[in-house]
């Protein structure tokens, strides 16, 4: 009997992973793109898809369920699901552009490591119905006791805690129904638990359904839509870095003398830092040194006026040109610290880091090599020499390095 059971677990799988790639394969044909021809194309297209490139500067943003727009009756949330219906809010976050294509990586593995818990979880449910089912109508106490006991579990403690309404609303009412039948049927005699306990075992079915076959359905929408706006992040990010690796080789020495100046600029923000982490300032003393050290923080051949009101709206996707947008991160820490927020204060020195950071040749490499895609291999060992020779003022062989990365890096996207 257990081999038995064993063994239709196992299909059970099979059928489960050969609907799964069909329901990924329709996602896909749904979702076919065209191809795009060039940067401004892709930049227009993720603008459609709520993805807002400025330069390196990217505001991405994800749609994730929205639990104050579900309805109390587990019905008609289970009703909404079926047709498709999900509530939703768009939560948006920026970054720079090689983080924000690593992102999608990351979302997709996470999905990817939901489904396999659910596997997971599914065969634990599989052995329990097929265990229940195999009774053939006598279904002692311990029988039943010893699933519904495992059920409540689940339900309780496993479901409850997920975030998402189809396992932690639905499937879960579901798994709770069958528990409630199955207590009821502990009430019968023997003779008369049949009829219960195939009615529990009709609404073990349904969880089973919901928690995979309605899942993978959601994810495998998420995952297509998202696997299209990755694609089209790439292509920007791309030509975005073969632009900074033509301006490296155009004159590594001034490229060199910018790095050594940020010096400076990230030596302040590391000593602010410090400072809120241990405390050992004042207030008065921290906005004293953000005042002294602001010169550091201007851009010359951008405004100042008008600053802080253009980081609001490049914040909502909106380009900003000629604005000292540095500057209006620096003041907007001032306010921070001066308001005593040390918690939007940290963020903030973060933001200054990454606007400094950006576009040199270290921080490009680093991010790009935390990424790992294959394809950018070939890329990364001819562009790690590149930053050593430049780092240890190797102007010459720099330069013959970042453009032999500028033609490896062309010739893999060709």
């Amino acid at each position: 009997m257990a081999h038995t059971i064993r063994v239709r677990i196992i299909a059970l799988q099979d059928a489960r992973d050969i609907e799964r790639r069909e329901i990924f394969a329709h996602a896909r044909q749904n979702r076919r793109e065209l191809p795009v021809r060039s940067s401004e194309e892709a930049i227009r297209k993720l603008r459609r898809l709520k993805i807002y490139v400025d330069n390196w500067y990217v505001k991405v943003g994800f749609r994730h369920e929205n639990p104050k727009r579900l309805s109390s009756d587990w019905h008609k949330v289970e009703e909404r699901l079926k047709e498709g219906d999900v509530a939703r809010k768009l939560v948006n976050f920026s970054t720079h552009i090689i983080l924000a294509v690593r992102a999608f990586k990351h979302l997709r593995e996470g999905y990817q490591e939901e489904m396999k818990q659910t596997d997971g979880l599914l065969r634990i449910l599989d052995q329990m119905n097929l265990t229940l089912a195999s009774k053939k109508g006598v279904y002692t106490m311990a029988d039943i006791t010893a699933v519904e006991g495992m059920l409540a579990y689940i339900a309780g403690n496993e479901l409850a805690k997920k975030k998402v309404a189809v396992k932690r609303i639905v499937a879960r009412a579901k798994l709770n129904e069958t528990v409630a039948k199955l207590k009821e049927a502990l009430e019968k005699e023997p003779e008369e638990r049949g009829a219960l306990v195939r009615a529990a075992c009709a609404q073990f079915t349904a969880a089973r359904n919901r928690l995979g076959k309605w899942r993978d359905r959601q994810i495998a929408g998420i995952l297509v839509y998202n696997e299209g706006r990755e694609k089209l992040l790439k292509i920007v990010r791309d030509i975005w870095v073969k632009e900074q690796l033509k301006r490296f080789a155009k004159d590594p020495e001034i490229v060199h003398r910018q790095i050594e100046l940020d010096k400076n600029r990230l030596f302040v923000l590391d000593n602010l830092r410090t400072a809120l982490r241990d405390g050992d300032y004042t207030v008065n003393y921290l906005l004293y040194y953000i005042k002294e050290n602001s010169k550091l923080f201007r851009v010359p051949q951008r405004k100042r006026e008008g600053a802080e009101e253009a980081i609001a709206l490049s914040e909502k996707g909106v380009r900003v040109i000629g604005k000292d947008i540095l500057i209006g991160h620096y003041a907007y820490l001032y306010r921070y610290i001066k308001a005593g927020n040390k918690e939007k204060a940290k963020r903030k020195l973060d933001q200054l880091e990454l606007f400094i950071n950006a576009n040199k040749p270290r921080f490009i490499l680093e991010q790009l090599q935390a990424s790992e895609e294959t394809d950018l291999e070939p890329v990364l060992i001819r562009l790690e020499k590149a930053v050593a020779a430049l780092e240890q003022k190797y102007f010459g062989t720099a330069k013959n390095e970042f453009e032999k990365t500028h033609r490896i890096m062309q010739s893999t996207n060709n």
